[in-house]
């Protein structure tokens, strides 16, 4: 028969503990009485416990809680590693003390309840790691964008107002030349001003667009870092987390439930193979008395032939007497 308790997770191997406050109750080995405590973190390996009861390391105990979201049972069997001071709490409470204690038994059920609780707030984690350097990468991009596209701006200007110089310079050579009297108009076209100019306003008409392209850019940048770091963007991920969780219970408990069939269906199997043996046994006997039944009709037919023959001598016998003449 299997044990129902099962060995718990060496220690040192996992170093991810859950935080959490939530009454627990404990009997500790060397005391008679149930004491309750408060529950502070939670790791597949062990617990962290807040009490004012002194201990040490090495006693035993049984412990019960239950698990924060579903209300499952979480019971078995640990002792304690570490005893030390507790850390500030409010209100103050003197000789509190926190308490390691390393599981040696869980059940099996409760074993299933602690891993999942475990592996959903390690999931959570990730996501929300996930989440933060998706941000941190937004935020880069948008001061590299913004850097790259100032730095053009710049440039654009630069040009411009160089433009904007050397028409300046030529207006007033052209006004100083007046003896020519030409149109100012009329100069910048032989000149060939005139392309200059539409090459100005050209430029000036690109870093306009370029300024209101970079300003669409950043503002969409900030709406996005702005949505990841909404508070309804982290109630989504928490019930999505939530949601999670109990999908991996109720996956538990259908792989119970076709644990359990399975083994009915062990059960069955074997229930029929025993039927077939029985049936090959009575198949044998029925062939055995069948043999047996063919034997005694031979044997009966055999004693009606010898009986017959006995019959025919005594018949012939009789014949014979009374055809003799003293009868």
């Amino acid at each position: 028969m299997t044990d129902p308790l099962s060995a718990a997770p060496a220690p040192g191997r996992y170093d991810l503990r859950v935080p959490m406050r939530q009454e627990i109750r404990v009997r500790l080995d060397e005391q008679d009485d149930e004491i309750v405590a408060t529950l502070v973190d939670l790791s597949v390996g062990g617990i962290g416990v807040q009490c004012t009861v002194e201990t040490s390391a090495g006693v035993g105990l049984d412990f019960e809680f239950y698990a924060p979201a579903t209300g499952e049972e979480i019971r078995g069997r640990g002792r304690v590693a570490w005893v030390r001071p507790a850390r500030s709490t409010f209100p103050r409470e003197d000789g509190l003390v926190e308490v390691g204690v390393q599981f040696d038994h869980l059940t099996e059920a409760s074993r299933r309840v602690v891993e999942r609780i475990v592996r959903s707030e390690c999931g959570l984690k990730t996501d929300l790691a996930s989440a933060a350097a998706e941000i941190a990468r937004l935020r880069f991009a948008s001061q590299k964008s913004e850097k790259r596209s100032r730095v053009q701006l710049d440039a654009m200007r630069q040009s411009i107002h160089v433009n904007a110089e050397a028409r300046r310079r030529v207006e007033g050579q052209l006004r100083e030349a007046g003896a020519l009297e030409l149109d100012l108009g009329d100069a910048e076209e032989l000149l060939g001003l005139g392309k200059l100019a539409a090459d100005q306003r050209r430029r000036e008409e690109e870093f306009a667009q370029r300024e209101e392209s970079v300003r669409l850019e950043i503002e969409t940048m900030k709406a996005t870092i702005a949505e990841f770091e909404s508070d309804d963007a982290k109630e989504r991920l928490k019930e999505v987390t939530l949601s999670a969780e109990a999908g991996a219970g109720k996956i538990a408990l259908l792989v119970e439930s076709q644990r359990r069939l399975e083994e009915e269906l062990e059960e069955a199997r074997e229930a029929t193979r025993e039927s077939e043996g029985l049936l090959v046994e009575a198949s044998d006997q029925c062939r055995q008395l069948e043999r047996e039944k063919g034997e005694l009709e031979e044997q009966l037919l055999e004693a009606w032939e010898q009986q017959e023959g006995q019959d025919q001598k005594t018949r012939d016998l009789e014949e014979t007497d009374v055809d003799s003449p003293g009868c």
